[in-house]
C-alpha cells in the first residue's frame, strides 16, 4: 500500500494472515460472499499486484 501512495518502504518481514470461521457460520451469506471474492482469479491477480502472496 506504502508504494501505491509514492511512499518509501522498506520491509522487515511477511505477515501471513489467516480467517477463521467457527463451522456453524460458514454459511452465512457475508461468509460466502468474502469467499467467493478471494477465490475469484481477478481478486487473487489484483491482491497480487498490491504485494500480497497468495498460496
Amino acid at each position: 500500500m506504502a508504494r501505491s501512495y509514492g511512499l518509501e518502504w522498506i520491509p522487515v518481514r511477511d505477515e501471513h494472515y489467516d480467517f477463521t470461521v467457527p463451522r456453524s457460520r460458514q454459511e452465512r451469506p457475508a461468509v460466502t460472499e468474502f469467499r467467493r471474492i478471494l477465490a475469484d482469479p481477478a481478486m487473487r491477480e489484483q491482491l497480487r499486484s498490491l504485494g500480497f502472496g497468495i498460496d
